[in-house]
């Protein structure tokens, strides 16, 4: 075994001799090095020499052998990566049109080295009994890491971010349609790496304008409800239900089976498993919405369960940004809505913990005063109220709603009586 383990570090350190000495006779074979990180180089004194290249390279200018002595000499790393001699016998090893093929053989064996490693760590985890969800997280962020490769750095030059802003400025800059003509006139849609959330008191309609939505992006993009209230079932009764009314239940299946969408049911699921299922899914299909239904059944980490939401929001935020998607998350309000003579909500009421508040992008309150009021006359009728926006205006739309079908609509009507009624009363407890 020790010897087959010295013929493939001999291999492997040819490979490394071949590459650094391709780059000092054809400088343009760094094209053929995409994905060569430094470190994955085994040696040592390789990874300082295919340093020095490339960072003449990369600053457009020429290197060779003489060059790359000098440099070495001058930085007083000649020592370190042997002798004059060690480096000219580098260009003796050079072959361009076989780099590639080397460069793959290079990064091959990094992975292996790395995957060791992580396995190794694992195995301490596991034997330390550290907790298991973190221990599995670990396990698949490393593992992502491998399959697809280092993700680019995210720093980036000041220019960069004025450029990316101009041309954000000269654009409609709209995001994903929710379908509803004025909630987009308002908030330009549901951008990309942005923590949407819509909250309500039971029964205001935050879950079916959150499916809505969902099904409307689906028609052409691939989206994940994250489903721990509602069944698969229920999801897709509702779904027929509607457009059974208006095309007939066989093309209502046939149309909804076309659809883009895929639930997963699971109660009290984590951060750690939503990012899970969304890295399978952003291989497989592609990715562009999620939605959570709801924040407060997740279970997440901390001392108290404001430490928790808060530690799940901060969580849902990070994988709208990793995955550049709009994140859409439930939320329950708080009880001190009906204590209220308007029980129109507020971001205050946001249950749980003030730190949603912070990390969302953009923030719906579902109101309906049917739910307080049976003698409204605003019967049949939605406010979703915006009280946070870093892309847009602030302000309150409306939407007529179908309670028999819990569907969502543009509004036409007459104007909306915002007095507060002195029959309003809480049917719901």
């Amino acid at each position: 075994r020790r010897g087959l383990s010295q013929m493939i570090a001999d291999a492997l350190i040819e490979s490394e001799q071949v590459i650094l000495g391709s780059l000092l006779v054809d400088n343009d074979c760094i094209d053929s090095l995409e994905g060569l990180k430094i470190d994955a180089f085994y040696r040592q004194d390789h990874r300082l020499i295919y340093k020095t290249i490339i960072g003449f390279i990369e600053n457009n200018k020429q290197i060779d052998l003489i060059i790359l002595a000098e440099e070495l000499k001058r930085n007083d790393d000649l020592e370190r990566v042997g002798d004059l001699q060690y480096i000219g016998a580098l260009t003796q090893n050079a072959s361009p049109r076989t780099v590639k093929a080397h460069a793959n053989k290079v990064i091959n064996q990094w992975k292996l080295r790395r995957l060791k490693a992580l396995l190794s760590e694992i195995g301490n985890d596991v034997e330390s009994r550290n907790d298991i969800e973190e221990i599995l997280e670990k396990a698949e962020s490393g593992m992502f890491e491998l399959l697809e490769g280092e993700s680019e750095s995210s720093i980036s030059h000041v220019k960069d971010a004025i450029i990316e802003a101009i041309e954000w400025e000269d654009s409609d800059h709209k995001g994903v349609s929710t379908g509803l003509r004025d909630l987009d006139s308002m908030t330009n849609g549901f951008c990309k790496s942005n923590l949407i959330i819509i909250a309500g008191r039971p029964s205001m309609g935050k879950s079916a304008l959150a499916m809505q939505i969902a099904e409307n992006v689906s028609h052409k993009e691939h989206v994940i409800i994250f489903s721990m209230e509602m069944s698969r079932r229920e999801i897709g009764t509702r779904m027929i239900r509607f457009h059974g009314d208006r095309i007939g239940v066989s093309q209502a299946i046939t149309h909804a089976s076309q659809l883009n969408l895929h639930i997963e049911e699971k109660p009290a699921i984590t951060v750690q498993h939503i990012r899970s299922v969304c890295r399978k899914q952003k291989r497989k299909h592609g990715l562009s919405m999620i939605v959570v239904d709801y924040l407060q059944l997740m279970q997440g980490n901390g001392d108290s369960r404001t430490q928790e939401i808060g530690a799940i929001s901060r969580g849902l935020k990070a994988i709208s940004k990793e995955f550049n998607i709009p994140v859409i998350a439930l939320s329950q309000l708080s009880r001190k809505v009906e204590e209220r003579a308007d029980k129109r909500p507020l971001m205050s009421d946001l249950r749980d913990s003030g730190e949603i508040e912070q990390d969302a992008d953009l923030i719906l309150l579902i109101y309906r005063e049917e739910e307080y009021d049976r003698e409204t006359q605003n019967k049949g009728i939605a406010e979703i109220i915006c009280r946070k926006n870093r892309n847009g205006a602030k302000g309150d739309v409306y939407a007529s709603f179908n309670g028999a079908t819990t569907r969502f609509s543009d509004y036409n009507g007459r104007p909306i009586l915002r007095e507060v009624s002195s029959k309003s009363r809480a049917f719901n407890g």
